[in-house]
């Protein structure tokens, strides 16, 4: 993978995420000032998820998509608040603790 760069700001739409994650009683770190490895790292009933957050019409980066494609963990990409509760609900529902 290549060397983080640092960005410059997060996506509008992230303040909104954060918080309806947080609400929901998830753990978020705001990864996006690292660079580009991904903007939150979600955290909810022993699940880690790695979360792209983009606006409605946003796409990833090319350096943005090798590093979702080379990642070995679970990585997701969401424009909404809704797409990341659903993500995050579906991930913990397909990966029960153990």
């Amino acid at each position: 993978m290549a060397a983080p760069r640092y960005r410059q700001k997060p996506d509008q739409n992230q303040p909104e995420i954060v918080t309806g994650l947080l609400k929901m009683g998830c753990s978020v770190y705001d990864a996006s000032r690292v660079g580009e490895i991904t903007d939150l790292i979600v955290g909810y009933k022993q699940c880690n998820i790695m979360m792209e957050i983009k606006m409605p019409k946003g796409k990833l980066s090319p350096s943005q998509k090798d590093w979702h494609r080379d990642w070995r963990g679970y990585s997701c990409v969401v424009h909404s608040l809704e797409e990341a509760i659903a993500e995050v609900l579906a991930y913990v529902k397909n990966h029960p603790i153990r």
